[in-house]
């Protein structure tokens, strides 16, 4: 399912999105949940502003992954940034990006692709914001792995022609993932 939001789009370039691992939870306007194991949840956020991927146990937010833009905040969109320390709870974080270009006519090609691939998944969270149809952030979690998890996130800025790709794959969480318990199924890309 595809979120049509109400509220006008904040992102305006790739070059002004900020990767964070040590922000507080931001308001969400469109977010899906996923349950994981006893008291730990998934949230994939869609931000007026852009992605929080959060694990949550039990009350507690032990891993907040942003990519956002943020006023007052220098941009920082890293190609690749891999860590294993108190920000990302002991769980090893290995989050990847790339920009791409695409020219008005293969623009809307691609990001009906990247709805395609995020609404195949059975966890995903899509949101179209206003003023553009291709104006899309997606989010969608990948099969879960032995003690890890992988999520995919596109940030789509029509005015500039550029999509966004990230790729994060977090390692040796804590608790034992089961597939089959919730519906977490593989597809294929």
């Amino acid at each position: 399912m595809i979120e049509s939001l109400s509220l006008p789009f904040a992102d305006t370039s790739a070059a002004e999105l900020t990767f964070a691992r040590t922000l507080p939870r931001l308001p969400a306007v469109s977010s899906t949940v996923v349950p994981l194991a006893p008291n730990v949840r998934l949230e994939l956020n869609v931000l007026g502003c852009s992605h929080q991927v959060i694990i949550v146990d039990g009350a507690r937010d032990v891993l907040v992954e942003t990519l956002a833009c943020l006023p007052g905040t220098p941009p920082d969109l890293p190609a690749s940034d891999s860590r294993s320390d108190e920000t990302t709870a002991g769980a090893g974080h290995s989050f990847r990006s790339r920009v791409e270009r695409a020219e008005p006519r293969g623009f809307r090609r691609a990001v009906d692709r990247i709805v395609d691939t995020a609404q195949a998944r059975p966890f995903h969270c899509i949101a179209r914001f206003p003023g553009h149809p291709a104006a899309v952030t997606a989010l969608a979690l990948e099969r879960p792995e032995a003690g890890g998890l992988r999520w995919r996130t596109w940030h789509c800025y029509p005015q500039h022609g550029e999509i966004v790709h990230t790729r994060t794959r977090v390692a040796d969480l804590p608790w034992s993932l089961h597939a089959d318990e919730h519906g977490l199924c593989e597809v294929p890309a």
